[in-house]
């Protein structure tokens, strides 16, 4: 039970990290290696910045709800506990894209504007 209640934490923290560490230290400017790269976060270093810095709090955000659904499915359903978990945090990933391009587009449509 302790093996695949850490099994099905390391996603999340593993995540976790990384939103912090991208947090400590933000890329400076748009790169090939490290930061939220997309054709539109690196179009501007202000869309850079804003996304990433988005991008890294949802990450710790999206992280700790992936280690209490970790620790609830192990607890619950222990033995589809691992697909539920790595599903449901690749769908909270995947909607994490899509607020941050969300708030990116509208960021491009207000300086369109002015």
């Amino acid at each position: 039970m302790i093996n695949l209640l850490l099994q099905n934490i390391l996603l999340g923290i593993i995540l976790m990290v990384v939103g912090i560490l991208t947090r400590i230290f933000p890329p400076k400017k748009p790169n090939s290696i490290y930061g939220y790269r997309t054709n539109r976060s690196m179009k501007t270093r202000s869309s850079w910045k804003v996304a990433n810095e988005y991008f890294s709090g949802g990450m710790i955000m999206l992280s700790a709800a992936s280690v209490l659904i970790g620790l609830n499915t192990t607890i619950i359903v222990a033995k589809y506990s691992s697909a539920i978990t790595i599903i449901v945090t690749i769908g909270l990933l995947f909607g994490l894209i899509f607020k941050t391009e969300e708030l990116l587009k509208g960021k491009e449509e207000k300086e369109n504007m002015s």
